[in-house]
C-alpha cells in the first residue's frame, strides 16, 4: 500500500467462518434501501457504505466487498450489489459481434493487460489495433451504445441504452478522450472531427478510462456493445467486458 492510500480502519473481517485481510479501504457512499411495511406506502432508508478491498490468504485472491459504515462489519456482498459513485473501468475482453465472414468497416484487434488489485491506480495497457476500412467515421456517423449488466451469474441486456443520432467522432472524443487520444490525436485534421480510414497501432500503451460525461455509475460488470454507421447501413459492431470499480478516494 502506497503512502498515499487511505488507511483502512480494519484490519479483518469474517465472512461466514473464514477470515480474510483488509488491504484497501476507498471511499464510502449512500445506498438506499426499500423497507417494506404494512402500509401501502414503502418508506425508503439511507445507510452508510464503506468499500474495502480483503484478500483470502488461503487462495492469495483479492476481491472488494462493502460494509455498514455505521454498524460496523455486517455480512459482505459483492461491491457492484450495493454502491455507485465515482468510478474508473478495466476491460476484460475486446471482440466484435459481427455475421459470420461479414467484416464491417470499422474493427479493433486488443488486448489489455489484467487488473492489478495491489496498484489499482495504474493505468491499463493496450496492445493490438483500431482498423477503418473504406470509410471515414466521422460526424455524420451515427452510435447507438448498449449496456448489459452481470447479475445472478448471467447477463441483463438492455441494462443501458445510448443513442446518438450524429456526432459519431465527436462523441468517441468527448466520452472517451482517453481512448481517443490514444489512438486518433496524432492524425486528428484540424476543425473537423474525421477518423480517416487507416490501422491505427499500439504497444503497450497506457490508456486512461475516463468517461467525463458519466462521474457516477454503478459498480459491477458489464458488457458494453458499440454499434456505428451512417445512413441505415452498419459499419461497426464492437464489445468490451468492463469491470466498473470505485475510484481511490
Amino acid at each position: 500500500m502506497s503512502s498515499g492510500d487511505p488507511k483502512p480502519s480494519l484490519e479483518w473481517i469474517e465472512i461466514g467462518s473464514k477470515r480474510f485481510k483488509v488491504q484497501r479501504q476507498y471511499r464510502s457512499c449512500t445506498v438506499s434501501s426499500h423497507i417494506t411495511s404494512r402500509q401501502p406506502m414503502q418508506r425508503q432508508s439511507k445507510r452508510k457504505i464503506v468499500i474495502i478491498m480483503v484478500k483470502d490468504m488461503e487462495r492469495m485472491k483479492s476481491f472488494h466487498v462493502s460494509i455498514s459504515r455505521d454498524d460496523g462489519p455486517s455480512q459482505p456482498t459483492r461491491i457492484h450489489k450495493t454502491c455507485q459513485g465515482p468510478w474508473t473501468a478495466t476491460v476484460d475482453r475486446f471482440f466484435m459481434c459481427e455475421e459470420p465472414n461479414q467484416p464491417l468497416s470499422w474493427r479493433w484487434f486488443l488486448r489489455g493487460t489484467h487488473f492489478n488489485p495491489q496498484k489499482p491506480g495504474e493505468l491499463q495497457l493496450l496492445t493490438g489495433n483500431m482498423t477503418i476500412a473504406n470509410v471515414s467515421l466521422d460526424d455524420s456517423a451515427w452510435m447507438r451504445i448498449v449496456l448489459a449488466v452481470w447479475s445472478n451469474n448471467q447477463w441483463k441486456d438492455n441494462s443501458f441504452v445510448l443513442q446518438f443520432k450524429d456526432k459519431g467522432c465527436t462523441t468517441i472524443k468527448e466520452n472517451i478522450p482517453g481512448f481517443y487520444e490514444l489512438f486518433f490525436k496524432k492524425t486528428e485534421t484540424k476543425g473537423v472531427c474525421i477518423i480517416k480510414p487507416g490501422v491505427y497501432v499500439v504497444k503497450n500503451a497506457p490508456v486512461n478510462w475516463t468517461y467525463p460525461k458519466f462521474p457516477i455509475m454503478l459498480y459491477g460488470i458489464y458488457r458494453q456493445k458499440i454499434l456505428a454507421g451512417k445512413k441505415d447501413k452498419h459499419h461497426q459492431c464492437l464489445v468490451a467486458d468492463v469491470k466498473v470499480m470505485p475510484k481511490l478516494a
